[in-house]
């Protein structure tokens, strides 16, 4: 009820819509009314619906469709749905994932390191690019973006979207997706990490060293595998003088699972170091003996890799050449030249003879495969090896830039001696026999 300047009372008429009038009393009557707000809700669900069709569409044709570009990387001046490397704030990145990888720091350790250097967070960033104000700490890297960065598949070269969604067309209440829901396509976004780096960084995330209440730096954390269990080799006694490793199988489970693979850390040190140098010392003295050995390659080794290619082509062409016979036994049936009988005794040996040329194919690909791997492993490494010249002392960023695991057996007496054996996988290559 309300009043108007001359004191008049009216009551209040509202209209929603399609001649239905609230005061006129007969909506219930309005057999049409249930219908008409079915057809009214249908347009912008229709709407809402053909709008995340597009944009899937657009995401599943490699355009990226995101409001800013991720961390790292920027939108093309060209085509806003196309991004590339921004080399300003790259290298970042790369330090983040190095951090986690190297130096096995934790997300909070790196986001500690980065505020000391006064590097501006990806939103202080992105306020100075669209010459905005920004009043929080514009240094202040906290776990969250830290965890966000390193846990980015983007930076590995895919193209993501759909990572959350709208609950639905009436709602602005925007929810997560799970992983599987999204949209992820390889070899769109320019790559800034290396799927080593990446495995690398997870890794140590994974099992991040501690440092003990006595100060004692853990190197080997995450290295050190047992060879019997595969688990790891925990450190015991965490003080100056008399720490050493034990699997930590036989620690929880006792002897009847696992022995103790007991290895003093000052010897476990002093062997990998003196194996690292005797590497170094290889490579430096002539580099291609070095690359000879890792891939096992004697004098005839190039010839060895040509008749591996030259016998996958000679297959291809058998594979084809039955397949045209193929071809030919059936037009012959088909023309009355070969009875059923015939027919399906010559293509039962053309078959079964393709499918052995075709599994002798496999064989071969799989072993050019596994040379060619070892190849490019083996310059990877050299790249990184050739950085260091002789070491007097091994820290955590040598150890997990050269060494992929350390493998320890257990204590054995012969003849009066102690031995124990201990089997060094380097990055990209394993162990050099």
């Amino acid at each position: 009820m309300w009043r108007n300047k001359s004191e008049k009372l009216f009551t209040r008429r509202e209209v929603i819509g399609d001649d239905v009038d609230t005061d006129r009393g007969d909506t219930d009557y309005d057999l049409m009314l249930p219908i008409k707000n079915v057809f009214n809700e249908y347009y912008p669900a229709d709407c809402s619906r053909k709008t995340k069709q597009a944009f899937i569409t657009k995401a599943m044709n490699g355009e990226y469709i995101g409001s800013f570009a991720v961390y790292g990387l920027l939108k093309s001046q060209d085509d806003h749905h196309v991004l590339e490397i921004n080399q300003e704030v790259a290298p970042n990145v790369i330090w983040i994932f190095e951090m986690a990888a190297y130096h096995g720091y934790g997300y909070n350790k790196i986001a500690r390191v980065l505020k000391e250097h006064k590097i501006l967070t990806p939103s202080a960033y992105r306020a100075q690019l669209l010459k905005k104000p920004y009043e929080k700490d514009p240094y202040d890297w906290n776990l969250a973006t830290v965890h966000k960065i390193l846990q980015d598949k983007t930076y590995l070269g895919f193209l993501i979207s759909g990572r959350r969604r709208k609950v639905s067309f009436k709602s602005k209440r925007i929810v997560k997706q799970e992983e599987e829901d999204w949209i992820m396509i390889p070899g769109i976004v320019p790559q800034l990490i290396s799927q080593q780096l990446w495995d690398d960084a997870h890794a140590k995330l994974d099992s991040r060293k501690r440092t003990a209440s006595s100060g004692f730096n853990n190197i080997f954390a995450g290295l050190i595998k047992c060879d019997k269990c595969g688990h790891a080799l925990g450190i015991a006694n965490a003080s100056d003088r008399n720490n050493y490793y034990v699997c930590n199988t036989y620690k929880k489970k006792g002897p009847d699972v696992c022995s103790s693979h007991y290895i003093m850390y000052n010897e476990l040190y002093e062997a990998i170091l003196h194996d690292i140098n005797e590497v170094l010392y290889m490579i430096r003295e002539n580099r291609e003996e070095f690359i000879a050995r890792v891939l096992h390659k004697v004098e005839n080794g190039d010839s060895e890799d040509a008749r591996v290619e030259n016998e996958i082509k000679m297959l291809e062409a058998k594979i084809a050449e039955l397949d045209r016979k193929f071809e030919q036994l059936y037009d012959d049936r088909f023309n009355g030249i070969l009875s059923d009988r015939k027919f399906q005794d010559l293509s039962a040996r053309c078959e079964a003879e393709q499918d052995a040329a075709r599994a002798r194919r496999a064989e071969l690909v799989k072993i050019q495969d596994s040379s060619q791997a070892t190849a490019y492993g083996t310059e990877r490494f050299l790249e990184l090896a050739e950085s260091y010249e002789t070491l007097t002392e091994l820290d955590d960023e040598v150890l997990n830039r050269l060494i992929q695991s350390v493998v320890v057996g257990d204590r054995i007496k012969e003849n009066g001696t102690t031995m124990q054996n201990i089997k060094i996988n380097y990055k990209f290559i394993g162990e050099i026999a």
